[in-house]
């Protein structure tokens, strides 16, 4: 603080013309300036990800013998993947639909095209919770207290596209390792991939997390796993219109069966603040009435008693 203000005077006396607001604002400006270059730098690690799925698919693709019949059993597999995720969505969905709502499950699969092109970019499911949220309020007409605590609920743990994905990435890994896939190792397959869909967060690509997992159980390498990152940007897009739609059905699903157990003094949409209101009032109202009762009652004994 002495040297500083030895400084200032020193200006002063060096520049008297020179008003000191701005002498005091370029101090400010050099500590600033001092400061900037004596933080740490931050580099943007994310911009060297291009570059490390290609180097995981290039170590992947260095160790193979036949590069032709393996991206012809890589092909196969995003088929039999988009197959088992349109079956989800075009037959298994819309047919619960059916028989839950007894409605046309065709409207229900158009319903779901705004929070399909909202989630299938990033791809997140989480991204899609507005849009899903304000369908099913809007055009299925479910309760805002369903929706509110379902969809955000869904969108965490809901992962029926990603569960169906590990399984068959965890058994295509086990066959082009040249094992032969049996009944433990389906089985063991189904439980962990059942347990650990439940912990995958919505964001891209999370699904590889859990096939590591798997695969370390089940004693297989995972050195191939980087081929299956080469097409991991379409994989992902596909399975996020499964979990997507499968949160939307289940929010359809506990507003059929939770309908009747709500309260009845609650409107379907929620909106509840206007008769919180008036029975605030109302207590309000007698809660003076009882008073005013009391301090008649009061001042007549006291009269009584003059």
């Amino acid at each position: 603080m002495l040297q500083e203000k030895t400084l200032a005077d020193n200006d002063e006396k060096k520049c008297p013309n020179v008003d000191c607001s701005s002498r005091s604002v370029d101090r400010i400006c050099h500590r600033i300036q001092c400061q900037r270059k004596l933080q740490p730098k931050h580099y943007h690690v994310d911009r060297f990800t291009p570059f490390g799925v290609a180097s995981l698919v290039a170590s992947s693709i260095a160790q193979v013998t036949d590069v032709e019949d393996i991206f012809r059993r890589i092909g196969l597999f995003v088929v039999a993947h988009v197959l088992a995720i349109l079956t989800q969505d075009i037959i298994q969905h819309p047919l619960v639909f059916f028989v839950i709502k007894r409605n046309n499950p065709f409207i229900f699969l158009l319903r779901c095209v705004k929070p399909w092109m909202t989630g299938i970019p990033p791809p997140s499911t989480a991204m899609a919770m507005p849009l899903m949220i304000t369908t099913l309020e809007g055009h299925h007409n479910v309760d805002k207290r369903v929706t509110r605590f379902f969809v955000p609920l869904g969108a965490a743990l809901c992962r029926c596209g990603s569960a169906v994905f590990i399984s068959m990435a965890v058994l295509f890994l086990i066959s082009l390792e040249g094992k032969v896939v049996t009944a433990p190792h389906v089985f063991l397959t189904i439980l962990v991939t059942s347990v650990g869909s439940l912990a995958i967060p919505a964001i891209p690509s999370s699904s590889v997390v859990v096939i590591l997992i798997i695969l370390s159980a089940l004693d297989v390498t995972t050195v191939n796993i980087g081929l299956l990152m080469a097409l991991e940007w379409l994989n992902d897009r596909v399975r996020t219109t499964s979990n997507i739609e499968s949160v939307m059905l289940g929010g359809i699903v506990v507003y059929h069966f939770c309908e009747r157990n709500l309260p009845s003094d609650i409107k379907d949409n929620g909106e509840c603040a206007a008769n919180n209101d008036d029975v605030e009032m109302k207590l309000r109202g007698s809660d003076i009435d009882s008073r005013h009762v009391d301090r008649d009652e009061n001042g007549g004994e006291n009269g009584m008693l003059l």
